[in-house]
């Protein structure tokens, strides 16, 4: 698919810290992710464009969301993004908003993003428990790395 190889050349191109293995299971997880009718981790390992069996499909989709190292290189992947929607407005408002990401509300997640075209484009996204949303500490987390990934 061609906007997924755009992705793939634009991230191997403007992420050099994003391992070369790590970005070819996340192009295939977007992949799988266009031919998915629910968001879940057995879905995308069901739908990868693959010959191998579903459930080394459904182990690779698992391994790629739990590896520390994409984890860590993440934050290359926002950089990239921000400069990506930033570039053509050199002043951006940004809406910063806690959301709960699960309906028992242990989890938490503090979202930054851009008003485009009348729909909201998510900048930098962090998840935190619940006894730490709306504190200090989260806080100052958050903007520390949102400061990061900005382009100046």
């Amino acid at each position: 698919m061609c906007e997924l190889d755009i992705l793939h050349d634009s991230l191997y191109q403007f992420c050099p810290e994003l391992h070369l293995k790590r970005l070819n299971s996340l192009t295939l997880a977007c992949h799988a992710l266009l031919d998915c009718k629910t968001l879940t981790l057995t879905e995308l390992g069901r739908n990868l464009p693959t010959k191998a069996r579903t459930k080394h499909n459904i182990k690779r989709i698992d391994r790629l969301l739990g590896n520390r190292h994409l984890h860590k290189e993440r934050l290359a992947v926002y950089r990239w993004h921000a400069s990506f929607i930033c570039s053509g407005n050199t002043m951006p408002i940004v809406l910063v908003d806690w959301s709960d990401i699960r309906e028992q509300k242990r989890l938490m997640v503090l979202r930054a993003s851009v008003a485009l075209h009348g729909r909201s484009v998510t900048l930098y996204e962090k998840a935190f428990p619940l006894s730490e949303q709306c504190s200090k500490k989260a806080h100052d987390q958050f903007l520390a790395d949102l400061a990061s990934i900005l382009p100046e």
